[in-house]
């Protein structure tokens, strides 16, 4: 049975033509164009909350051991390493691990950077490179220090500090996301592994590994002249989380911040003793 020209020109009608085909195509690319970007924000904004949360957990871990060892924080301690390990350093991973017996919580999910392997105290992490994306805080180097004539401000970093010396524990970091790299060779490395001395603390000049601070920035808040890893192109700080990083503090909370709020007054947040001075860099 053949078809009449009205069911002929009807179904002539209800195609589609090459244009109708394009229109719809470029609204579509319009459209994942402005959803994607969403879509990774949003991907990361679960990650950076599964980041607090492990700084959270490890925040906790400590104020056990302090309970347990007089109201005093892990140590920076050299003992023989043990099942075969190549490195004095008893990291504070290691410390904590009785309270935490997890060691994924010392991973960040955002953090994909490549590790080194420079000696670990454990010797069943030999070869593994296990991540671990935080650093407990150590002596760092300030402004303030540096006008008393000390290398690195003993006023800062809680390494073998007995509580009783915090002046504001919900003001003063503990721990910080540290997986900044460098170069070695053609990659970009970091030796922040689990249970190595290296990378263990952040110690001296390494809040150039510090999410969020620009790296060609010529901005003063984003240099520290003393510091010349502030000043090295191969030196990245983490990537962190959209331009934040998180940081676990000393009353057991945590949170995201930007690199501007942690630079701030030379490194308040890292002092034991908050200064009366103003320091603007």
């Amino acid at each position: 049975m053949t078809k009449t020209n009205h069911e002929r020109r009807t179904m002539k009608n209800k195609a589609f033509t090459l244009i109708e085909l394009l229109v719809v195509i470029a609204i579509i690319a319009v459209l994942a164009a402005i959803l994607f970007p969403i879509f990774a924000q949003a991907r990361e904004a679960a990650r950076k909350t599964t980041c607090v949360s492990n700084l959270k957990q490890i925040s906790t871990g400590l104020l056990l051991y302090a309970q347990d060892f007089d109201e005093t924080f892990p140590s920076d301690v050299s003992l023989p390493p043990v099942n075969g390990g190549t490195d004095n350093t008893f990291s504070y991973d290691r410390q904590l691990n009785p309270y935490l017996k997890n060691d994924a919580v010392y991973v960040c999910p955002s953090d994909t950077s490549e590790r080194v392997e420079e000696g670990v105290w454990d010797g069943n992490y030999r070869g593994k490179r296990l991540k671990r994306s935080y650093s407990i805080v150590n002596t760092l180097k300030t402004q303030e220090g540096l006008d008393r004539n000390e290398k690195d401000d003993k006023n800062t970093g809680i390494l073998a500090r007995p509580f009783a010396e915090v002046q504001q524990s919900a003001e003063t970091i503990a721990f910080a996301e540290s997986w900044g790299t460098w170069r070695k060779g053609a990659v970009s490395v970091s030796d922040n592994i689990m249970a190595a001395g290296n990378g263990s603390t952040l110690l001296d000049c390494d809040a150039w590994k510090l999410p969020g601070r620009k790296k060609t920035g010529n901005d003063p808040i984003d240099q520290f002249a003393p510091c010349s890893d502030f000043a090295l192109l191969t030196n990245l700080p983490a990537k962190g989380h959209i331009e934040q990083g998180n940081y676990a503090f000393l009353d057991g909370h945590a949170k995201s911040m930007r690199w501007v709020q942690i630079r701030t007054n030379d490194f308040r947040l890292f002092k034991m003793v908050k200064p009366v001075k103003t320091y603007t860099p």
